[in-house]
């Protein structure tokens, strides 16, 4: 009533692999792959071992079979089974996320208008890059890779240097967030400007994190020196203003004065309003008994 099956499928167990025949054959052998279908349906998982038996001069006499219901094991086994399934899959999500938040912050960090890095203090006050992104090299000329196995071939100006590592120095003594505004001398000779900004995070081992950004501020600061410049002109010409304006006032206050003092004040008039629109050479029209009269005063 019983029939022997390969496990988890609808086919007799082969019989030249059975135990117990191999046994008979002088062979001993195991298998754990043999099922029992009963007749209620319920199905036995077994294993099995045949283990030949020999007289004493070496003579097969008969064989033994072992049988041990392994359903726990089973049990067991596909649980192991589903849960090896279940974390792989898992695995392959994490993996796949991975993959997709690395594409999104390669994006992320080539859009960026400047560079994102991570940098280490050590204990013993030794720094490291941990992280650079590759737009240094695009805007300063060095690549990130190298940034990362020295610092110290930043190319900060020579004037900057002691004062930023001073900065570096007291938000690593602080703990508190780093901010600054300097030069790079590029190798070319270029001067560039940068602001740089970061927030220190404290790790177990007593090193500090700084994730940061720098920024190149150059062109800022070119419109900056243009609108100081323009600035500078713009208050010189409202000097000159002033003076022409007192000047003109004082000559109005005039009533009776010498020829002298009215050909002084007109000169001084004259070289004022010169002056103010910045021109080599300037003149005043008399018009007196309907002619004009030329004063080539300066």
């Amino acid at each position: 009533n019983y029939q022997l099956y390969l496990a988890d499928t609808e086919q007799l167990y082969p019989t030249a692999t059975h135990p117990l025949l191999r046994a008979l054959q002088g062979e001993t052998s195991s298998v754990n792959d043999m099922e029992i279908h009963r007749p209620d349906q319920t199905i036995l998982p077994i294993e099995v071992w045949g283990s030949p038996i020999f007289d004493e001069q070496g003579h097969l006499t008969y064989a033994i079979a072992a049988f041990q219901d392994i359903t726990v094991r089973k049990q067991a086994e596909r649980e192991l089974q589903k849960q090896h399934a279940i974390e792989q899959a898992l695995l392959e999500s994490q993996q796949r996320l991975a993959e997709s938040l690395e594409i999104k912050f390669r994006d992320l960090v080539a859009n960026v208008p400047g560079v994102i890095y991570q940098a280490y203090a050590r204990p013993h006050g030794e720094m490291e890059f941990s992280y650079v992104s590759p737009r240094f090299e695009e805007l300063y000329g060095i690549k990130a890779i190298d940034l990362q196995r020295d610092w110290q071939i930043l190319p900060v100006h020579p004037e900057d240097l002691p004062s930023f590592l001073a900065s570096m120095q007291q938000a690593i003594t602080d703990r508190q967030d780093w901010s600054y505004e300097g030069r790079f001398l590029l190798a070319t000779g270029e001067i560039k400007w940068w602001r740089g900004a970061s927030k220190p995070v404290r790790c177990d081992d007593g090193e500090i994190l700084f994730n940061g950004i720098l920024i190149d501020i150059t062109q800022q600061k070119a419109m900056e020196a243009a609108l100081q410049e323009r600035q500078t002109i713009l208050q010189a010409y409202l000097s000159r203003l002033r003076i022409q304006n007192q000047a003109l006032v004082e000559l109005a206050c005039y009533r009776q004065v010498h020829q002298d003092d009215i050909d002084q004040m007109l000169t001084k008039i004259t070289e004022t309003v010169s002056c103010t629109l910045q021109v080599a050479r300037g003149s005043i029209w008399l018009y007196q008994a309907a002619q004009l009269i030329l004063l080539d005063l300066y």
